[in-house]
């Protein structure tokens, strides 16, 4: 297999491809109610010290996207024109449009522990550079859209992934609770374990969406995610050659938003009706 074939390939594995060509009747529904507007109330603009807390977050020596410019850079320019700068921020909201500029990644692939002599490609996991002022609105995005839904209780409160003031210890002493409750009335516990596969990877992008509508997701805040889901594409360099793929569903390992969505999208399953009786 010759390099091309092979970056190919390597791109196939890291970006599944969203086909519809098996959708049931319900997954069309979904498709066709994800393109719909919503009629929530707008939220509010960003403000400067929004703005500011963000970018001040950001890890400067972290590796920028194919633009070259880092976040260092970024907080340089915010701090001479912060006016200008939230006002370029503001308008990607009010005309909920996510800069093409911003939909573009570089993947580099990561060989896993343990894993340096295999010869297939699921040695690798990939991590993707992201421009960093996409990266930035993705942040402010993701926030404000988690501000809703913490702010009204809307999301499960067995989520402890990447939720802030939790962690695996909590879900490990929450089952601990709830296997003792149980042994002390002498019932039966049973434990499952699963692990979903490159979940967010390979997330559904009208099933986020579809989440964000049963959370009552502000109408702004929508239409700018809906369009970040669209056009986006991702390149493997090596020196000579160059891959380009098409990215249609899941969420870039690496960028802001991805966690956060795919909290939204987990939080259907949790609000399922999970208790069994056995006779």
């Amino acid at each position: 297999m010759d390099v091309v074939s092979t970056m190919k390939h390597m791109m196939e594995y890291f970006i599944p491809e969203d086909s519809n060509s098996c959708d049931s009747v319900h997954h069309k529904t979904i498709r066709q109610l994800a393109v719909e507007p919503l009629g929530t109330p707008e939220d509010v603009e960003f403000t400067k010290e929004e703005i500011l807390a963000v970018l001040e977050k950001f890890d400067p020596s972290k590796a920028p996207g194919e633009d070259g410019l880092t976040s260092e850079i970024f907080l340089r320019i915010f701090k001479l024109f912060p006016t200008f700068f939230t006002k370029i921020y503001n308008e990607c909201l009010r005309k909920e449009h996510f800069p093409k500029h911003w939909k573009s990644s570089i993947i580099i692939p990561i060989v896993k522990p343990d894993e340096e002599g295999g010869k297939e490609v699921t040695k690798y996991r990939s991590i993707s550079l992201i421009n960093v002022g996409g990266k930035f609105l993705e942040k402010l995005l993701i926030d404000r859209i988690n501000h809703h839904a913490f702010s009204n209780s809307l999301l499960n409160e067995n989520q402890y992934g990447f939720f802030r003031q939790k962690s695996t210890v909590d879900a490990a002493l929450a089952a601990k609770g709830f296997i003792l409750e149980n042994l002390e009335k002498k019932k039966c516990v049973v434990m499952v374990s699963l692990v979903v596969k490159g979940a967010i990877d390979a997330a559904w992008w009208p099933s986020i969406l579809s989440n964000l509508r049963d959370l009552r997701c502000p109408k702004n805040l929508y239409a700018l995610s809906l369009n970040y889901f669209s056009r986006r594409v991702a390149t493997l360099h090596t020196n000579t050659q160059a891959v380009r793929r098409i990215v249609t569903t899941g969420c870039c390992q690496g960028s802001s938003i991805g966690p956060g969505f795919w909290n939204m999208l987990y939080n259907t399953l949790l609000n399922l009706n999970s208790q069994v009786t056995l006779k």
